[in-house]
């Protein structure tokens, strides 16, 4: 089996190039988010940031391990006691 390489004209590499160019100085300024200003862009990224640092690797194995201890068929005495135990 041939394998072709197909050569690429170079305003297609220009083009290329200068999305490259683009996106590398969008990702120093993150974006507005969609749905907000920029100041409610930066509240809402504090709070994202918030949360996220409430939230413990351990506090979700045990969510996990509770959640999927038994078979969650539903009408079953567990998948009652899941429902519950979100509930809370």
């Amino acid at each position: 089996m041939h394998h072709r390489t197909i050569p690429l004209p170079s305003s297609a590499l220009a083009l290329l190039l200068t999305l490259g160019g683009g996106l590398a100085a969008a990702a120093e300024t993150p974006p507005v988010l969609y749905g907000f200003d920029a100041a409610g862009t930066v509240a809402q990224r504090a709070l994202e940031q918030r949360f996220d640092a409430a939230i413990k690797p351990e506090d979700q194995r045990e969510w996990l391990r509770q959640m999927s201890a038994e078979p969650n068929q539903v009408g079953s005495a567990h998948d009652e006691a899941n429902a519950r135990f979100m509930l809370e």
